[in-house]
């Protein structure tokens, strides 16, 4: 028994923060149909990396899902999805309010023909306010909700994350607003609305920026990898070369942290006594523990550290997540057969991990239009003839 068995999804969005709330639902048992352009594909199958011209990313945030491919632009296919919402639990789309509207395929539209639908809306700026109608991506929502100007060195410019940490987050943030929906409906017998916007996931975790500049009137500025309010609490060489993880965010870790560099008297200095004073002698204190890393690879400083039950990590890239052995025996990473590869790819396992309930990868992500005609004949009740004359029309399309 899966999660979210007969829970069906239909999954017309694009790019990544959306379709990965979807991906995340379908981990655990929802059906998951996917709804492609016939001519303009999701960009995300363009993306790097690819392998024989098949975007890898795709495999991943479109695993689980069947692909059909509708063209909504034109009013049978845009009858076509009314069937499918009209049959399903869930819609998620990150189009426009506008275009919504126009297609006749807005919530409070397709709701009059099955009220216990929920449709999650992802737009860059929510869908009120004088933003509403604005374009943007996950960059844009980086430096909208304050996290890129906090990010980087004091005397540098604002840097964004590696990643697009905010489309991340908001998939996930997506994935919840569906799950309380669903709760409700339970409750009620009703579907609802769930907006939800780019930055809004970021904002809202970003917890102390807001309220110190409201109640004391001082901002977080750029500080570099240090953490500014815990000491030692930072990014740092060690003499091999490599990085290490040092959050020594209380007073009985610092104790131990200290034993395990051989400066046990350090602890017991007045400028290192409390994290307070710590912070205020910050300099001083990765003096010495930059002296002592110096002399250590990072194998052996990890070592060290958890011998003394210290929090610390190597910095990894994805060659030593994928060999790291705790990663392996746990599960982080599955292997998952793809039939239009013909080879095994190693990926993200399904999170959290559930003791009765557990995700599973069932498929990567498919070509375009794989089960168009067989979901739309399952579900829309079309013959195999009418959708030949859709297909010739160009109304949907079938790999």
């Amino acid at each position: 028994m899966t999660l979210f068995s007969g829970l069906r999804i239909l999954d017309a969005s694009s790019l990544l923060a959306a379709p990965l709330a979807a991906s995340m639902l379908g981990d655990f048992g929802a059906e998951v149909i996917k709804i492609e352009d016939p001519k303009r594909s999701d960009p995300l199958r363009s993306y790097p990396p690819q392998r024989e011209g098949v975007s890898l990313i795709h495999k991943v945030t479109n695993r689980n899902k069947q692909q059909i491919a509708i063209d909504l632009r034109c009013a049978e296919g845009q009858d076509l999805f009314r069937k499918l919402a009209a049959q399903s639990d869930v819609v998620i789309c990150n189009f426009r309010v506008g275009t919504l509207r126009k297609w006749g395929l807005d919530y409070e539209q397709l709701a009059v023909a099955n009220q216990r639908l929920i449709m999650l809306h992802l737009t860059a700026y929510g869908r009120t306010g004088p933003y509403a109608d604005l374009p943007g991506f996950a960059r844009v929502a980086e430096a909208f909700c304050g996290l890129m100007g906090i990010t980087g060195f004091p005397d540098g410019p604002p840097i964004p994350a590696g990643y697009p940490v905010v489309d991340g987050l908001t998939g996930i943030v997506g994935a919840l607003g569906i799950s309380m929906a669903l709760y409700d409906r339970e409750r009620t017998g009703l579907g609802q609305l769930v907006d939800l916007s780019l930055y809004e996931g970021m904002l809202r975790i970003l917890e102390d920026t807001l309220i110190g500049y409201d109640q004391l009137g001082e901002g977080r500025s750029r500080v570099g990898t240090a953490n500014p309010y815990v000491a030692p609490n930072d990014i740092y060489r060690c003499g091999d070369g490599g990085w290490i993880a040092l959050p020594i965010s209380t007073d009985s870790v610092f104790e131990r942290f200290m034993q395990a560099i051989g400066s046990p008297e350090l602890a017991r200095d007045p400028r290192f006594t409390t994290n307070i004073v710590r912070v205020r002698h910050r300099a001083e204190l990765d003096h010495s523990i930059n002296g002592w890393l110096a002399r250590q690879s990072v194998k052996s400083a990890v070592a060290i550290l958890q011998d003394h039950e210290v929090p610390c990590g190597a910095v990894y890239g994805a060659r030593e997540i994928l060999a790291d052995p705790h990663i392996c025996q746990r599960g982080s990473v599955i292997g998952v057969f793809d039939e239009e590869l013909g080879s095994e790819l190693r990926m993200q396992a399904p999170v959290p991990m559930m003791s009765r309930t557990p995700g599973a990868v069932r498929f990567p992500g498919r070509p375009k239009g794989s089960d168009t005609i067989a979901v739309l004949r399952r579900l829309a009740g079309l013959s195999p003839e009418q959708c030949e004359d859709l297909v010739r029309a160009g109304v949907i399309a079938s790999s």
